[in-house]
Parts: structure tokens; C-alpha cells; sequence
């Protein structure tokens, strides 16, 4: 996302159990898509209602879903402008928070004023703002004293040079040390930047994200300066706080499944310590942002990231995370169009979606946000909306799993429950 809650394009078009589980109890719903069905036998509830387009689990999985799935990018505690969820979320993720005058509060530069010197008030009204809840840090907005490309155009005007990465890696981890320290079992994963897209080329050394491209780039150093950061940072995490790789946007169109794509150059780019940028990476993050309604886009770009995966050498078993996912591409909402009810379903289809694929957690962007998520903070249907699939997803087991041929999603849980959008 961009400074306003605006989203980057790709280059080339124009401009688990190491899960923390929040301790909640289960609660069923039965408006909207939530159907109890208790006493139905086994075979019965693997039954779709109507004719399957595919399979996304098939009869008789045993997928879980953790009860910090649901996660949320919220202003409200920090910003005066953003009114405070109505709905429940069990999770929360530091990126683009607003201080209430349109500048964000919780990147590096923001916090770290001088060689050391910190000013913590922001991210200690975000931390009591959001109790008991999973975080994600985002590490990005490299402070004007330690960039390594100082004076580049930035997402955020105000910081020039803010997308590059440090002279000295060792000031990062430095910073992520001191923040764990003021905020201990606080944060559960440092995420190394925010959609480090490269810009065209292959060498992990010499190529990156340069002044003369159309827009501004949120990282502006190599491949290489992104795995060394990733060694860096990993090196100073206790065992607790797991290491998770950046949110990547875009790179599973395709228009971008080339050499040069940002995910596979970082998976192989050198850590010049004789490692790889994978080496570090204890989670995946994606970003997902389709404006569409049919659910096939978001299907497909998971599938192609999963192939992207496999050609990182990532693990199977590396848990995956959705940190941001919204509407942006081919449009973004606005108060009229779509309505509200079809708003309400596009958002729900976000959520299960992930799930059915394994991932352990979606993050909404964002609560005060109507473009991207159609203003939950003020719209009460897509409020009730996110409450429906927080309650109906969380520490479920999914028993099947499908996309039906009139384009609706559908679920089964060994609960009894189904789900559909």
C-alpha cells in the first residue's frame, strides 16, 4: 500500500504451531452463509449444494484454521479519525498505521529520530490499543542517517530515500533488538519490508528499484541488500519471533513470472555471508488485491505463488500468510458501486479463500479504508461481514472445500458447519 491507502501497480503496467493462539471461545453465527447443521452424518456434509467447478480440499481433508486467522490493518487508537472495530479480529499488523494527520506512525524513521534515540508513543498507543492480539512488525522507512541511497524518491513523500535499505545492516537489527526489548512476547513476527519489488534485471548485486522508474518503489536496494538485511534481523530474533519474508504484491501475474521476478530473486540472492535470502525466512507473506466478482483471479494467483514457492526451494511446510488483501485491480470500491451486499460477499470470499489453500492467517486492508475494503469502521455490513468469517472460520478443521460452477465458494468443517459465499 501506498500513503493513503493507495496500491502500487507492477513495474511493467502504468501507473501453525508456532502460531501464537488467542485464547477466545468459539462462537457460531447463523446469518449470512453460516448454516448449523448439527447430527449430520460424515458422508452428508461433504456434500456441496450444487455441481463443482473444482476442488480446493477434497472430501475428507483436515485442514485447520487457526484461532488467529483473521487479522486486521486499523488506525483507531492512534488515529482519532478511525472509529474502533465493532466486529471481533484476532490479529493485527503494524504497516501504513496513520498518526491522525496522514503521515504514518510506525515505520523505522518514525520511531528512531537519532543513532539510537527512539520515540516509542506511537507504537505504544498501537500496542494497548490492540490487547491479546498476534502481530506482525513490519520493518521498512529507513531513517535519513542510515540510508544507503539517501535523497530517492519514497511512497511517502515526507521520507526521502525511506525505501533504502541501510549502509549498515547491523543499525536494523539494532532497531528490531530495541523494539522486542521495550515490547517483550508483544510482537510474533518481524516481516523484512513491505513489497520489495525490484524493477527490472536479474543481478542480485547491481540491479533495483531506481529513480527513473514510473513510481516511486518501496525498496530501493538489491536483491542482495534484502538477504543480508534477512540475515541481519533473523541473527538478533529470539526463538519466539519468527522472521517473515516480505509481503510480496503482484509477482504471481503473469506478466511477472520471468528471472527477474522480485520472489525468486530474493530466494536466491547471495546473504554475503555464503547463504541465501531464503535461508532466513521462517513464513511467506503475499499480498492479494483482485476487485472482482468472481473468486477465480484470487484462486489462481495463490496457485501460481505456491509454483513460485516451490522454485524458491521453500518448504511445503513453511506456514504462508495473506498480510494484506483488498480491492485494487481491475478497480477499487466506491460508495456506490459495487452495492453493499456484493461488497459484503467479495469480502468474505477473501477470507475463506486462503484458508482453503492452508494459509494461516489473512490480513484485511483496511478498516477505515473504503477503497480497498469498503469502510468497515462505517459500514455495518461489511462490519457484520468480517465478524461472520472470524466466527465461522477460527480453529475450524475444514473438511471440504470448493468452488462450485455458479462461481460460489463452499466449505464443511468437522464441526458440522458449513459456509458458503
Amino acid at each position: 500500500m501506498t500513503a493513503g491507502g493507495k496500491h502500487t501497480l507492477p513495474p511493467n503496467r502504468t501507473a501453525g504451531a508456532s502460531r501464537r493462539q488467542v485464547v477466545a471461545g468459539l462462537g457460531a453465527v447463523g446469518a449470512g452463509g453460516l448454516a448449523l447443521r448439527p447430527g449430520v452424518a460424515a458422508a452428508a456434509r461433504h456434500q456441496p449444494p450444487s455441481s463443482v467447478k473444482q476442488w480446493l480440499i477434497k472430501p475428507g481433508g483436515g485442514t485447520d484454521v487457526p484461532l488467529d486467522y483473521l487479522g486486521l490493518h486499523s488506525d483507531h487508537g492512534v488515529s482519532r479519525k478511525a472509529p474502533a472495530p465493532t466486529y471481533p479480529y484476532d490479529a493485527i499488523r503494524s504497516h501504513d498505521v496513520d498518526n491522525g494527520h496522514d503521515l504514518p506512525a510506525t515505520q523505522w524513521a518514525d520511531i528512531e529520530k537519532a543513532p539510537g534515540v527512539y520515540d516509542w508513543r506511537m507504537v505504544d498507543k498501537w500496542i494497548k490499543v490492540h490487547p491479546d492480539k498476534t502481530r506482525i512488525w513490519v520493518l521498512f522507512g529507513t531513517p535519513r542517517f542510515y540510508q544507503k541511497y539517501p535523497n530517492e524518491r519514497f511512497v511517502f513523500p515526507h521520507l526521502p530515500g525511506g525505501g533504502s535499505p541501510p549502509k549498515d545492516p547491523a543499525v536494523a537489527g539494532n532497531f528490531v533488538k530495541a523494539l522486542l526489548a521495550r515490547y517483550p512476547g508483544k510482537i510474533q513476527f518481524v516481516e523484512i519490508w513491505n513489497e520489495p519489488n525490484f524493477g527490472p534485471g536479474t543481478d542480485p548485486e547491481k540491479d533495483r528499484w531506481t529513480p527513473d522508474l514510473p513510481e516511486a518503489g518501496w525498496f530501493t536496494g538489491s536483491a542482495s541488500d534484502l538477504a543480508e538485511l534477512a540475515r541481519v534481523v533473523k541473527g538478533v530474533l529470539p526463538p519466539e519471533v519468527k522472521l517473515m519474508a516480505a509481503g510480496w504484491a503482484w509477482q504471481a501475474k503473469d506478466d511477472q513470472l520471468t528471472p527477474a521476478n522480485s520472489v525468486l530473486r530474493f530466494a536466491k540472492a547471495p546473504d554475503r555471508r555464503g547463504g541465501f535470502g531464503r535461508d532466513h525466512v521462517d513464513a511467506l507473506s503475499v499480498h492479494l488485491y483482485t476487485y472482482d466478482f468472481d473468486p477465480n483471479p484470487t484462486i489462481a494467483e495463490l496457485r501460481t505463488y505456491e509454483t513460485l514457492f516451490d522454485e524458491c526451494g521453500y518448504s511445503k511446510s513453511l506456514s504462508r500468510y495473506v498480510t494484506e488483501t483488498g480491492a485494487w485491480y481491475p478497480g477499487v470500491f466506491t460508495a456506490d458501486n459495487p452495492t453493499s451486499k456484493d461488497k459484503a460477499r467479495i469480502v468474505k470470499r477473501w477470507c475463506m479463500i486462503p484458508a482453503m489453500f492452508g494459509y494461516r492467517g489473512v490480513y484485511l486492508y483496511k478498516h477505515s479504508e473504503l477503497s480497498t475494503l469498503g469502510d468497515p469502521a462505517r459500514a455495518p455490513e461489511i462490519a457484520a461481514a468480517i465478524g461472520e468469517m472470524r466466527e465461522a472460520l477460527r480453529g475450524k478443521t475444514i473438511t471440504a472445500a470448493a468452488l462450485l460452477d455458479d462461481e460460489t465458494l463452499w466449505m464443511s468443517f468437522s464441526d458440522d458447519t458449513e459456509l458458503h459465499a
